[in-house]
């Protein structure tokens, strides 16, 4: 349990550094907008429960925007089809 406890930490202060959260975007842009961008509904749910945790650990108040950016990015992408 205290290993586990460490881990999370170790976790929650990569995630909380500037470049931890740099790599978060990197990783939800890469993986979720190959996957998810061809049909939006999946795909903001997907998003948007991801979003939620990054919240809750990280308390990222502009987690909205990046959600918001992303969203964006896939129907600007749709539309130029």
């Amino acid at each position: 349990l205290l290993i586990k406890q460490h881990v999370i930490k170790g976790i929650l202060k990569i995630v909380m550094s500037i470049g931890g959260v740099l790599w978060l975007i990197f990783f939800i842009r890469k993986y979720f907008f190959i996957k998810y961008c061809r049909s939006i509904k999946k795909y903001v749910i997907k998003i948007s429960i991801v979003m939620e945790v990054v919240l809750i650990y990280t308390r990222i108040v502009n987690s909205n925007t990046i959600l918001y950016y992303i969203v964006y990015k896939c129907v600007i992408a749709r539309l130029r089809r």
